[in-house]
């Protein structure tokens, strides 16, 4: 079983809690509706994502065969076959249909989801050899599953908070590219050799200062939900700052740069996002800004079957 869910990359779903980021700072977190529809859409992204890396694996078995540490991955080992891997892309694929039927989940949701499918089936078969595409690629998943989350959500998306998770993906991007060149050079990705690694420096350093200045305006931005409930974020403007900075010296270490794999391995990080994560949510919600209200910015729901599911979920629960 263990080796399924490395086939699968199941600790990568962590990227998914994007779709939260909406409904958090928008305080609706308390609305237990709105949180199950979110939880779902979750699950739902979780499984194309996998689906993908299933897909990316399989079109580069022969080239991961050759690397020193993908040469471990499941299907690149032995460990798992393509016919075992085919079917595993086709029990996810009847999951998310599974889930598609039952719940009903809003129709730009869905839309938000097939992109991301399709732009990283391109990305595995072509773009990821194109410089700077493979780079805003990646940067389009993380701001599709934000996009997500705010259509599940019904308060959409800030333009604050899309340029945060636009810097902060591109950081994230670059960095990737430039330990992955430092760590494998030439037997590495094809893209790498497109790449310098003055140029990778540069996009990184660029992007990172920009997610900083981009998260302190949001926070400063008196016009926000949260700063309407009376609750100010401008502090934690420091602690996000000592966060990118303790990722930026991670990266300066010995690691393929791959947000997971530094995230895994260093505890410190991780004390400190869960750090962060608390306090803003205590903020947020012991302070003011959290609302339980039912509403939609754009239109009415239709979830009658979601409806049903909440509540049988509440009738278990007694």
């Amino acid at each position: 079983m263990i080796t399924r869910i490395r086939l699968m990359r199941v600790k990568h779903w962590i990227k998914n809690l994007l779709l939260f980021f909406p409904i958090v700072f928008s305080g609706q977190l308390l609305n237990k509706f709105l949180c199950l529809k979110v939880m779902i859409g979750f699950f739902a992204f979780s499984f194309v994502a996998s689906i993908i890396y299933i897909f990316n694996d399989l079109k580069d078995i022969e080239m991961d065969k050759r690397n020193t540490v993908k040469q471990k991955r499941p299907l690149a080992s032995g460990a798992i076959t393509k016919s075992e891997a085919y079917i595993w892309i086709g029990i996810l694929s009847a999951s998310v249909c599974v889930i598609y039927y039952l719940a009903e989940l809003e129709l730009r949701f869905w839309l938000c989801l097939v992109c991301y499918l399709f732009i990283n089936i391109g990305y595995s078969i072509g773009m990821k050899n194109i410089p700077i595409a493979d780079i805003a690629i990646l940067s389009a998943g993380y701001l599709l599953r934000l996009y997500a989350g705010g259509e599940l959500a019904g308060v959409g998306v800030s333009e604050w908070m899309f340029l945060t998770v636009m810097a902060a993906s591109f950081y994230l991007g670059f960095g990737k590219r430039r330990n992955e060149q430092l760590r494998y050079g030439d037997k590495g990705r094809k893209i790498l050799k497109m790449y310098t690694m003055g140029f990778l420096d540069k996009g990184m350093q660029m992007f990172l200062t920009l997610t900083v200045v981009f998260y302190a305006l949001c926070c400063a931005d008196k016009n926000t939900d949260v700063a309407r409930g009376g609750v100010n974020l401008l502090w934690s403007v420091l602690v996000v700052v000592l966060v990118l900075l303790r990722y930026n010296m991670l990266l300066e270490g010995d690691d393929d740069g791959d947000p997971v794999e530094v995230l895994q391995r260093d505890r410190v990080l991780i004390m400190m996002i869960v750090f962060y994560a608390i306090s803003v949510l205590l903020l947020i919600y012991a302070g003011g800004g959290g609302k339980t209200e039912f509403y939609d910015h754009y239109n009415g729901f239709n979830t009658v079957k979601l409806h049903t599911v909440y509540h049988a979920i509440g009738q278990i629960k007694k």
